[in-house]
């Protein structure tokens, strides 16, 4: 019964009862047809509205699971084509250069021979920067992993 109207919202001849839902605006009853129903009409507009319904579901899923963090298009506010796959790329990006700065900045800093107070401190705020940089890129990780998810589903 929920195949045929599902196959029922798209068709010209629908009609809404509030005691009965979906029904055929030909016999003023619900679906019976088996497999293809002899009187379907294709509502191209109510199909638009479907897909773009199916769309914003997409949508407000991805920005769940991303955080937000997916650039919208300014066309019709979707996900733009890879944008997930962009920002966690930026984020590995970034991670990878803080780790590598962090290193540089900590070698820099252990092979100056002055130890005092404010060694340690010096060499805190690159270890620091070490752990941003290795959860930025976990971060870029997380986000390529959802993107594939999302994709899967689509």
């Amino acid at each position: 019964m929920q195949e045929r109207l599902e196959y029922c919202k798209v068709c010209e001849n629908r009609k809404f009862r509030m005691e009965q839902g979906i029904i055929c605006g030909l016999t003023m009853e619900k679906p019976t047809f088996e497999d293809e129903c002899p009187t379907y009409e294709h509502d191209e507009v109510e199909h638009q509205k479907l897909i773009k319904k199916a769309e914003l579901s997409f949508e407000r899923e991805f920005a769940e699971r991303t955080g937000g963090s997916g650039r919208r298009s300014s066309k019709d506010s979707l996900p733009t084509s890879g944008s997930g796959t962009a920002t966690g790329a930026g984020f590995r990006i970034l991670g990878v250069l803080t780790i590598l700065g962090s290193l540089v900045a900590i070698g820099y800093r252990i092979s100056d021979n002055s130890y005092d107070a404010s060694s340690f401190i010096r060499v805190i705020r690159p270890i620091i920067g070490l752990g941003i940089g290795v959860a930025l890129y976990m971060r870029g990780e997380a986000q390529k992993k959802e993107m594939e998810k999302l994709k899967e589903k689509r």
